[in-house]
């Protein structure tokens, strides 16, 4: 049995073309988010609305994230290793900010394996979901959808666009399920640069690291970059 849930959210706010730190426009608000066990074959969502099974528009109440963090604790504890792409920095930043429950979305956050994470802590710089999974002959994220659009939708007063949000959702946990397996077996992740060049980045033969095995590598070399990102800029919240 391959003991691995996959985990994504997506926001309710909007971010305004230009800012560059979703941060300075928190809080978020969290309208859906889901969670794929890689022994199943469909996702199980959370979203607002779900007791009435009615997405709603708006965010989800901290009743409705307490669900979703405690499941994912309870996933954590039956031996799962929760896996996703950049969700330290951003997924569960935004829910511990949301739920309020930020000793448990710490731990969870520490003992999951965020592959952006890993790649970051070798490369020095991010890889997005899409790239990837192109870059390794998979499907990726949803045709015609995007995290950008996916809060002017839910706020749409049609309940087909807040059930594509959900579907879109459903979709980056099943693209972050198939990156993780596929670069497993391969144990690498390629990908095409802008500029059409080929990349690789090897795994260690252990697999992918959790976040706290991650920051017990060296720093990478930054030098030739001119604003990088830092490890302590991810980690600012949980310390």
């Amino acid at each position: 049995m391959n003991k691995v849930v996959a985990f994504d959210l997506e926001i309710v706010k909007e971010i305004p073309e230009g800012v560059k730190d979703w941060r300075q426009v928190r809080p978020l608000g969290i309208s859906c988010a889901a969670l794929l066990d890689a022994n199943e074959p469909l996702s199980i969502l959370y979203y607002h609305g779900e007791v009435e099974n009615t997405p709603k528009n708006g965010a989800m109440t901290k009743d409705e994230l307490e669900d979703l963090v405690l499941s994912m604790v309870s996933w954590m504890k039956s031996g799962y290793k929760i896996i996703t792409w950049n969700g330290l920095g951003f997924d569960f930043n935004v829910l511990a900010e949301e739920s309020g429950m930020y000793d448990q979305c710490k731990e969870l956050a520490l003992n999951h394996i965020d592959m952006m994470f890993h790649f970051f802590c070798v490369k020095g710089y991010m890889l997005g979901l899409d790239t990837a999974a192109t870059g390794l002959g998979l499907g990726g994220k949803m045709a015609g959808m995007s995290g950008e659009l996916a809060p002017r939708l839910w706020e749409s007063p049609k309940l087909k666009d807040r059930l594509k949000v959900l579907r879109y959702v459903h979709q980056d946990v099943v693209s972050t399920l198939e990156v993780y397996e596929e670069s497993t077996e391969r144990r690498a992740v390629n990908w095409v640069s802008r500029s059409g060049r080929q990349n690789t980045f090897w795994l260690p033969k252990t697999g992918w690291k959790t976040v706290t095995e991650c920051l017990k590598l060296p720093l990478p070399d930054q030098s030739w970059m001119s604003e990088p990102t830092s490890r302590e800029s991810m980690m600012e919240w949980i310390k």
